[in-house]
């Protein structure tokens, strides 16, 4: 029961930190000023629609060299008009921060899920243990109980070994008579 409650809080915990992580597909930011290392969306061009990262900019001819993400080309002399910021360098930057952070808290997050589980195995053992002892010591005492019971048996046997001394009889039929006579 306990282990199922565990894992719900970790598959609730790893949807935040998923649903936390931003994608870069989300926000089309129009900015004035471009800079190398920006994510870009191409417009009116040849590669219309495409993600691209500006490698340099010639802010005197108004272009840049750009490397086309999903194509990995590299392309030169792209007006800068014919760009739209996606992702500055900073907010990727960020991105990668929140990431790791992510990644980090997740990762603290399952070492204490994984001591919780080994302190409740551990509780368990020593449940068991405690149990087989309860055991060990009820045995022990059924032990004690047989001996005490051989005890007094062996006393009945004396008792009954010296009255039929006492008597002078011997033999089954004396031992009738002590048995009739005891109860």
């Amino acid at each position: 029961m306990k282990l199922q409650i565990i894992v719900l809080i970790i598959i609730i915990f790893l949807s935040f930190v998923s649903a936390s992580e931003e994608n870069l597909d989300v926000a089309v930011k129009v900015v004035e000023k471009i800079e190398a290392g920006d994510i870009v969306q191409l417009i009116n061009n040849e590669f219309q629609n495409q993600k691209a990262e500006v490698i340099n900019i010639d802010e005197k001819k108004g272009e840049a060299v750009i490397r086309i993400i999903d194509l990995n080309l590299t392309v030169k002399n792209v007006k800068i008009k014919d760009m739209k910021i996606i992702a500055t360098r900073e907010e990727i930057e960020l991105r990668s921060l929140n990431t790791e952070k992510n990644f980090i808290l997740a990762f603290i997050f399952l070492m204490v899920v994984f001591v919780l589980i080994l302190l409740e195995k551990r509780r368990l053992l020593k449940k068991k243990r405690k149990q087989k002892q309860i055991k060990k010591v009820k045995s022990a005492k059924q032990i004690k109980q047989k001996y005490k019971n051989r005890k007094s048996k062996n006393k009945e046997y004396v008792r009954e070994k010296l009255f039929l001394q006492k008597r002078g009889t011997s033999g089954k039929s004396a031992s009738r008579q002590y048995l009739s006579k005891r109860d």
